[in-house]
């Protein structure tokens, strides 16, 4: 796949930016003129039709933007100081969380119940992990946001500004182009960072508790021979992933027995504990290393994934909705030039239904329109096995993709989309497909279609979500 230049990706700011200017009717006037003047010329004919309109749709925006600093930047600054905000409060709560464990021992000075500190650190967190992760699924189909993406979505609103507020709504709103996923990604990804700052802070006032205090580690329970075995387990699991490095980085079971209750109390005061204990510095390397390798690490990780998909759903954005090929037809429709007499050679024309089409009586328009010169007519959705044979064999051969003459009034949903699927099992996922839509077809004679007939017409065509498929009204 051909590296997509840096002009022609698509941001965050990008989509607020052009939704903004989507809104505004008066937006896609002198589309077509943008489009010879500064979108054409940087559109490779080898693209395919989705990635040329991908392209094409972020060239119309950086003209109409014109270097200009709209909506999409207040958006992106009200992220960035909600990630800012969310990242300073969870270092604090860290830091109040490592000194709210350090309890008040019976005999007197300070200490850090073993189980209490890996259950409110560790174990609630990867409780409220996995929960998330459930419910992150659940929401992820429901269309709906975490608590968390909640909280930085109302903060990002609120710092972005008044005028980013309905922007903002929308991209969360558009959840099927897409858009709501690219926003998703963004806020779930500030969320595990917010939780890598949580357990940073958690750290980071960890080791000050022990550089200014003389502090304990301790273990307490009625089942004291159960509780011994399940600590030491419970130690060499959590360690597993540095025990390579040596035993000094870890507390053993002797370790766990001289933590226990009763053998703390009999501990001198005189006695230094916390960074000039060798016992102490075990558990003091442990419980740095779990937060760290158990903390930190997996929503690093996380952060990390989630801002690859974010980038993922940012290349995949296919512009399919009836906003976006509108534009395009806009856009990217041939202007009316002289008629020319050279054959364009693969292009299958098809009468959908027999009506009776005749070749000579489109082929002025499908010269001028699509600039395309079939040589005959084929007949599709016919009762007729050998004709409809004929077309599926000629089909095949079409090297320019095909042209279906559709009859406004004949619309049916189901037929309709299996003559589609039809076409493109014979011909391919890239060969374009265009449907012509006419009024009625009685000979050489052909009407055009009203506008109610052509706007559902559009609507069934914008429905396949195809980007080499498009539509065409007959002009006489």
């Amino acid at each position: 796949m051909a590296r997509i230049p840096k002009a022609e990706k698509w941001t965050l700011a990008d989509l607020a930016d052009l939704e903004l200017l989507l809104v505004d009717e008066k937006s896609s006037q002198g589309a077509r003129r943008i489009y010879r003047e500064s979108v054409s010329e940087k559109l490779s004919r080898d693209l395919e039709e989705g990635e040329r309109r991908r392209r094409g749709l972020r060239l119309w925006l950086e003209h109409k933007r014109g270097g200009e600093a709209l909506v999409g930047q207040r958006i992106e600054s009200g992220l960035r100081l909600a990630g800012l905000v969310i990242k300073v409060l969870a270092l604090i709560a860290g830091f109040g969380i490592a000194r709210g464990l350090l309890l008040e021992l019976p005999s007197g000075g300070r200490g850090y119940n073993i189980w209490l500190f890996l259950g409110a650190t560790l174990g609630l967190q990867w409780i409220l992990l996995l929960l998330g992760g459930f419910g992150f699924l659940f929401f992820r189909r429901k269309g709906r946001l975490s608590i968390g993406q909640e909280l930085l979505s109302w903060l990002g609103r609120k710092f972005a500004g008044s005028q980013a507020s309905p922007v903002w709504t929308r991209l969360l709103g558009l959840r099927s182009d897409g858009y709501g996923s690219v926003l998703g990604w963004r806020l779930a990804g500030l969320t595990q960072l917010g939780a890598v700052w949580l357990n940073l802070g958690m750290v980071i006032g960890f080791l000050a508790c022990l550089w200014f205090l003389k502090v304990h580690f301790y273990w307490e329970s009625t089942l004291e021979n159960l509780s011994k075995v399940q600590l030491v387990k419970t130690t060499e699991s959590l360690s597993l992933p540095w025990s390579w490095v040596g035993d000094d980085w870890a507390p053993g079971e002797y370790e766990v027995a001289r933590a226990a209750l009763e053998e703390v109390e009999k501990v001198p005061d005189s006695i230094e504990v916390g960074f000039r204990d060798p016992q102490s510095q075990r558990w003091m390397r442990f419980f740095v290393l779990s937060l760290l390798v158990w903390g930190v690490l997996p929503r690093a990780l996380l952060y990390y994934v989630f801002t690859r998909r974010q980038q993922r759903a940012l290349a995949g954005l296919d512009f399919q909705e009836s906003r976006h090929r509108n534009l395009w037809r806009e856009m990217a429709k041939v202007e009316r030039t002289v008629v020319k007499t050279t054959q364009a050679d693969g292009v299958v024309l098809l009468d959908v239904g027999g009506s009776g089409l005749q070749v000579e009586s489109v082929r002025p328009f499908l010269l001028q329109q699509l600039r395309v010169n079939p040589e005959r007519v084929y007949q599709t959705g016919v009762l007729d096995a050998s004709r409809e044979e004929e077309a599926l064999a000629a089909m095949k051969e079409a090297e320019l993709g095909v042209v279906l003459v559709v009859e406004g009034w004949s619309l049916s949903g189901p037929q309709m989309q299996e003559n589609y699927q039809k076409v493109r099992t014979a011909i391919g996922d890239k060969k374009p497909i265009r449907f012509v839509v006419v009024g009625t077809v009685d000979g050489a004679s052909i009407t055009e279609v009203n506008e109610v007939e052509m706007a559902e017409w559009v609507k069934f065509v914008d429905g396949l979500r195809d980007p080499a498929v498009e539509v065409v009204r007959w002009e006489g």
